[in-house]
């Protein structure tokens, strides 16, 4: 995308430091990606996704098992109940961690 338009305004120092704290609450540091975005889209959300990067790791850990399983049923052909108890813990806390993100971004 060629950016070949300008667009000029002045402000006051008063709304040159609204716009600066505001850009700061977005974690945005390049005035000219927050104009932009909020002249078309009127909003920017700063989201954390903190518990989102830990459902990600309880996912890897999830895989991770399942492999391991997977190797012990290959090599003599068992699988424990103690082994299948503690994936299906993993999968139910993992579906709670999905619902609490999704019923959040819900508010936004």
């Amino acid at each position: 995308m060629a950016l070949n338009r300008r667009i000029k305004f002045a402000l006051s120092d008063e709304e040159y430091e609204l716009i600066q704290r505001n850009m700061a609450q977005c974690g945005i540091t390049n005035t000219s990606a927050y104009l932009r975005k909020m002249a078309i889209d009127g909003y920017c959300l700063k989201l954390d996704t903190t518990e989102i990067k830990e459902l990600i790791s309880l996912f890897r850990r999830i895989s991770n098992n399942f492999n391991q399983i997977a190797k012990v049923a290959n090599s003599n052909g068992r699988i424990y109940a103690d082994d299948i108890k503690d994936m299906k813990e993993s999968i139910d806390r993992s579906w709670d961690g999905i619902c609490l993100i999704v019923e959040k971004l819900s508010t936004l």
